[in-house]
């Protein structure tokens, strides 16, 4: 289990800019989030954000031992492995 905690501290509405991802270059991802568990605490002018993810490998998907987690203006807290 992976316990992920990160602040919000500001919004921003941002463009989108889609990419075109064709049938033919589609894989499936390494790894599948089996249980996800959120908290949120919200404050004036911070949101925190607990996210509990159970995250197993996909026998489907490519090998790989690297998992990224994605993030944009965040302040990463913390992270745990169980």
């Amino acid at each position: 289990v992976y316990s992920v905690t990160y602040a919000i501290y500001k919004r921003s509405v941002r463009k989108y800019n889609p990419m075109t991802t064709r049938l033919c270059d589609y894989q499936p991802h390494p790894f599948k989030i089996t249980h996800y568990d959120l908290r949120l605490q919200l404050a004036g002018e911070a949101t925190t954000v607990v996210a509990d993810l159970t995250v197993a490998n996909n026998p489907a998907g490519p090998a790989s031992t690297d998992l990224f987690l994605h993030g944009d203006e965040l302040n990463f807290v913390s992270v745990a492995v169980n």
